[in-house]
């Protein structure tokens, strides 16, 4: 949840402080934490509905409490608030139907990679030696991200253009020829993101990713109400010239895309995961797994990873790393010019974490969290 334009100031305010450290020190293994502002901010939203936190009794709370903050936030600006509602973007490939969020999402980078393997006839091979073109065609989708994508109503993408599949299959063979990475320039984004997944015996299916961004995200916490507001305008650009440069009334650019697979109409899986920037990395390397069916969900999402990154995974420049059980020959592989090659240790986050559901030939759900997190899988009886 979130209001405004909030920049993380480095060090967390006193009601989060109080919150987290009471009487100045951390909470013991057992300790009760109690948070009754946000109990009641539960209860209202129960009673009043969502509309409560923009134009209701919540938003009366929050808007006192970020001007406390130094936030000039005004009733106004949250009265002015709109939900989008937006189709789906959506991509056709090897007999499955991938549906992502549009910009400001970065979904279109996952499936501008998989059309990108198509107009080549190439397979999607994240752990063979096909692992390098997969690699070509996600820096390629990701070099786009970062001149194209900015907040739809200002800076539209023409996304037919950007599908064309003979433009996408000279711009990708070039890439594998001349062996050129595009720039990796990452934020560093360590951050508090969960993904969850869901899907019902009638079909309805859900995938949805929450975030405050960084840890903590502005750490800012309002006291009346007990939310932590985030730091999304951190994914602003300064530069004038950037499409997703900083203006009032805009959305940033941001990295959440939760993934819907289809098949004859039918949703048969939903996956999610944090990683930031790397997020279309990792689904990219699920979707062998997932699609085939032939292993379960916790071994697909168990197996090794890699994802190429700079500060966002902990190095200094332009690097692939890739988890110390993957195999060997994947080093070779994913050497392109451009990048370093690393080993990080195995089920290391800084591959992300990723959650899923699927639907089996047979009918059955099956869910599986990612080892990497502290996630787990259920089921909920009627």
């Amino acid at each position: 949840m979130a209001a405004g334009i909030l920049y993380r100031q480095g060090a967390m305010n006193r009601a989060l402080r109080e919150l987290l450290l009471p009487g100045d020190r951390p909470l013991a293994e057992g300790e009760c934490f109690a948070q009754p502002a946000l109990a009641d901010t539960l209860r209202i939203l129960a009673e009043e509905g969502a509309d409560s936190f923009y134009r209701g009794s919540l938003s009366q709370r929050v808007v006192r409490g970020l001007n406390a903050e130094g936030c000039p936030i005004s009733s106004e600006d949250l009265a002015s608030h709109q939900t989008a509602l937006d189709d789906a973007l959506s991509l056709h490939y090897d007999g499955v139907e991938f549906l992502c969020c549009p910009p400001n999402s970065q979904g279109f980078v996952l499936l501008e990679a998989l059309a990108s393997l198509d107009a080549l006839g190439l397979p999607l091979d994240a752990r063979g030696e096909g692992a390098r073109h997969l690699l070509q065609a996600l820096l390629m989708a990701a070099d786009d991200r970062e001149a194209l994508l900015g907040d739809p109503q200002r800076n539209p993408i023409d996304m037919a253009a950007l599908f064309d599949r003979t433009a996408l299959a000279n711009r990708l063979s070039h890439a594998i020829q001349t062996g050129q990475a595009p720039a990796v320039n990452n934020p560093v984004a360590h951050g508090d993101t969960v993904a969850v997944c869901a899907m019902d015996d009638s079909g309805v299916s859900i995938s949805l990713i929450q975030s405050v961004f960084q840890t903590f995200g502005s750490a800012v916490l309002e006291p009346e109400t007990g939310i932590i507001f985030h730091n999304r305008a951190r994914g602003f650009s300064l530069d004038p010239e950037a499409p997703n440069f900083l203006r009032a009334g805009c959305r940033p650019a941001h990295s959440l895309m939760p993934l819907l697979l289809r098949r004859e109409g039918r949703a048969f899986a939903s996956l999610g995961t944090m990683g930031g920037k790397a997020q279309p990395q990792i689904l990219a390397q699920l979707l062998p797994g997932v699609m085939a069916g032939t292993a379960s969900l916790e071994a697909v999402l168990a197996t090794p990873r890699w994802v190429f990154g700079a500060r966002d995974i902990d190095f200094p420049g332009p690097t692939v790393a890739i988890e110390a059980d993957a195999p060997a020959e994947l080093d070779q592989h994913l050497k392109i010019h451009g990048l370093d090659v690393a080993r990080v240790p195995a089920c290391s986050e800084s591959v992300g974490h990723a959650q899923a559901v699927r639907r089996r030939a047979d009918g059955e759900l099956e869910g599986a969290a990612d080892p990497r997190s502290d996630g787990n899988a259920g089921v909920c009886a009627d």
